[in-house]
């Protein structure tokens, strides 16, 4: 399968890299470099390229690296439907894995590089983490920590002088995805093409944009994404205005890497626009119930909310029932009709233990229905962050397996 080089080719590869000044760590395999009866390629970028998994179940290496990459993510799509768009059908595929959650446009992306051999068609999805959307998201739609005063709502805030937090985030999310996010795509190319796994491959790159995270529906105007456990005076509404400013930021750091790829007018560097795979499976699409936008088992909305992580026991006359946190999608939650009827009606101010939040709820047409809900905060610190980040929160603005399938046949 391999074509081997002996000792001398070796020392030419060798000494072709100290003259064309490749970086230092980047020595191709030797034994990797051609291979007559494979067609090599490579998805490399953030959590939205290699997917967030959150249990062995999930993993596509076991976590080898730290990059969180998902069993089911968009690139093994193509990788299982090669013959669909192979130019090579004779060859077989060698997919090369190394998107990596947490990566920045710039040196992560370049380490990933480091570890390719030679790829004919390389699929990048990055600058997401440049534009540093969570601290965003938490501020405006989660309010992870109730510990902390975030302020100002959106709708009742100055966009040009905020007070809140989400405002703030906002005008600071907006001032990252412009010039200086283009800038970022276009050095990453640059470093694409010189590096030594592409150069004089005549190798193919694709960029992939994000999705939008919303619809525009009105009954989304009464919902919120925070603390819906907790006394609804605090929380955030999704109103549309808002969700259409989320919108438009995603759109902004599409232009920026859109217009990276056309600086260059080549028909081997291509945009893909993503856009469309998520079409009706998005957040506050018409006629989808709110137990949906945060059940993470829901067929209908393909992108995962933040995870509410309580304990729920409700009693019904003498019966008393429990649901624990669980990582497992398929465990059975807590029925949503009960939880719609008492959700509305907390009883009391909610309580803090040590780290938890405890709130009762109780119906007065029902008085021998009630619930008591245990909330442990879910900070995103950073969402896609680093290697240890914990999988069950970084999945959070990220595609389910139904959105990454969507993604891959796109």
């Amino acid at each position: 399968m391999f074509t081997y080089q002996n000792p001398l080719t070796l020392a030419a590869v060798l000494l072709a890299q100290t003259v064309l000044g490749y970086p230092q760590g980047a020595v191709l395999n030797p034994t990797l470099i051609t291979r007559d009866n494979e067609f090599i390629f490579s998805a490399i970028g953030d959590s939205w390229g290699s997917g967030v998994q959150w249990n062995n179940d999930t993993a596509y290496d076991g976590n080898e690296d730290g990059c969180m990459r998902f069993k089911y993510a968009w690139s093994t799509i193509v990788n299982d439907r090669y013959q669909d768009w192979t130019p090579t059908p004779d060859q077989d595929p060698q997919f090369e894995f190394r998107a990596c959650s947490g990566a920045h446009l710039g040196k992560n992306i370049n380490d990933q590089m480091d570890k390719l051999t030679r790829p004919k068609m390389t699929m990048l999805e990055a600058g997401g983490n440049n534009a540093d959307f969570y601290p965003m998201a938490d501020s405006c739609l989660f309010h992870t920590d109730p510990r902390v005063d975030y302020g100002t709502h959106y709708e009742d805030d100055d966009a040009d002088d905020p007070t809140g937090l989400c405002r703030k985030e906002i005008k600071l999310v907006r001032g990252r995805v412009g010039e200086k996010l283009q800038q970022a795509a276009i050095d990453t190319i640059d470093i694409w093409r010189a590096h030594p796994a592409v150069s004089g491959n005549d190798a193919t790159l694709f960029m992939l944009g994000y999705a939008r995270f919303f619809a525009l529906d009105d009954a989304c105007n009464d919902w919120d994404f925070g603390r819906q456990f907790q006394l609804p005076k605090n929380a955030q509404k999704l109103v549309k205005e808002m969700r259409q400013e989320f919108n438009d930021l995603v759109d902004a750091v599409n232009l920026a890497i859109r217009s990276a790829v056309e600086h260059y007018n080549d028909p081997k560097i291509r945009y893909i626009d993503i856009n469309p795979a998520l079409e009706g499976h998005r957040f506050c699409e018409k006629g989808h119930s709110f137990r949906s936008q945060i059940n993470p088992n829901s067929s209908e909305v393909h992108i995962f909310n933040n995870p509410i992580r309580f304990w729920l026991t409700i009693h019904d006359g003498d019966s008393v029932t429990t649901y624990e946190p669980s990582d497992d999608l398929d465990a059975p939650g807590p029925p949503e009709d009960i939880i719609e009827k008492l959700r509305g009606y907390p009883e009391g101010e909610s309580v803090q233990q040590d780290q938890y939040t405890i709130t009762t709820f109780r119906n007065p047409e029902e008085p021998n229905l009630s619930m008591e809900v245990k909330i442990e905060p879910q900070p995103l610190n950073g969402g896609s962050g680093s290697g240890n980040f914990n999988g069950y929160i970084a999945r959070t603005l990220h595609p389910k397996q139904d959105g990454h399938k969507e993604i891959g046949d796109t």
